[in-house]
């Protein structure tokens, strides 16, 4: 593969053009005549130029090639492109002959602009310095979406934590800061991320409304399986808080470990098989409905405070572990703007 960057590229951020072309002479004079107004990598196949491609997508904004090369033609390169990099610029270059190519090319959506050879060199120059200044505020626009995107997408990420803590002050008053906490360690411990969606596309009116609407069902379903855990799991039958996790939550859930059943306190340990579904209130889609064991598991810490125990939390393989221990201090207040920052 023929790949040339300059060191001037390595240190600009300037829109860069891929030249394919299995001919040297015309990579040599393209690469003289363009370069001049942008950098300029080169391949000399239909291949070589896919290689390139998948390795410097995020550099690239111009993609230009020649139909007719051995092996991977320009128009399979271009669909190619369009297909896995829709933000390059794509263009076709080629000989009047080969116009059938062409018209298929442009009609197939794969190429958004056609240069004929043999080339003027002045129209060239021009063709390219129009399409470098399209892909300069594309560039810049896609800058300002994902900012205001990674806005909205903080703004979410900060209301649902906060949700988060009301829901659990609501139920334990002050002591809701210790199951807050508890449930956020356990997201991250287990590699939950907040749901990354595209939210400049969402009317923030209607999004607004459907994320109260999600936080007032899901303290309406915590609450129910609180005060279930409440009136079921009480009196000298259910001593061991291990016992009442492994009840509520079954087998499907929960591992006991081995030692487990040899133990005869609250400081036994067992394994929550605790996938996704335990953190959804921070990753779900505003759209998805949340799970009956996400309900469940925020329940439990809660139910835990108020039966004033603790919970030690590790990670086990793909698997959540708890150990159970007397409670500790109750912190102070909760940290909202830091854990923002975690997801």
């Amino acid at each position: 593969m023929y790949w040339e960057k300059s060191m001037e590229y390595q240190a600009s951020s300037s829109p860069v053009i891929l030249f394919v072309d299995d001919e040297p002479a015309t990579v040599k004079y393209f690469q003289r005549t363009i370069g001049q107004l942008a950098p300029v990598v080169t391949a000399h196949s239909g291949e070589d130029g896919k290689q390139v491609l998948d390795r410097n997508a995020d550099t690239l904004c111009v993609l230009v090639c020649d139909q007719r090369m051995p092996g991977l033609s320009g128009n399979e390169l271009l669909r190619y492109a369009k297909e896995n990099y829709p933000n390059i610029v794509r263009i076709l270059t080629t000989a009047y002959s080969e116009i059938e190519e062409t018209v298929n090319a442009i009609n197939d959506g794969h190429v958004q602009r056609y240069i004929q050879k043999p080339w003027d060199l002045t129209a060239l120059q021009l063709e390219l310095k129009q399409v470098l200044e399209f892909a300069r505020v594309r560039r810049e626009r896609d800058d300002l979406l994902y900012e205001k995107s990674s806005y909205f997408h903080s703004q979410i990420v900060a209301n649902r934590i906060s949700a988060l803590y009301l829901l659990c002050s609501s139920l334990v008053g002050a002591l809701g800061v210790r199951p807050f906490e508890h449930y956020l360690t356990a997201a991250e411990m287990l590699g939950v991320r907040a749901a990354g969606h595209n939210w400049i596309t969402m009317n923030h009116l209607d999004l607004a409304a459907r994320e109260a609407e999600r936080a007032a069902g899901h303290v309406a379903e915590v609450k129910k399986w609180l005060d279930l855990l409440s009136e079921k799991y009480q009196g000298e039958n259910w001593r061991r808080t291990a016992d009442v996790f492994f009840d509520f939550f079954g087998s499907e859930y929960i591992k006991v470990r081995p030692l487990g059943s040899n133990v005869e306190s609250d400081e036994t340990a067992l394994d929550i098989i605790a996938g996704n579904e335990f953190a959804q209130f921070l990753s779900a889609d505003p759209n998805d409905e949340l799970s009956t064991e996400h309900a469940k598991w925020l329940a439990s810490l809660v139910w835990l405070e108020k039966r004033m125990a603790g919970v030690h939390l590790s990670k086990t393989g793909d698997a959540l572990s708890l150990k159970f221990v007397p409670v500790g201090p109750t912190p102070d207040k909760a940290d909202i703007a830091y854990w923002a920052t975690r997801f």
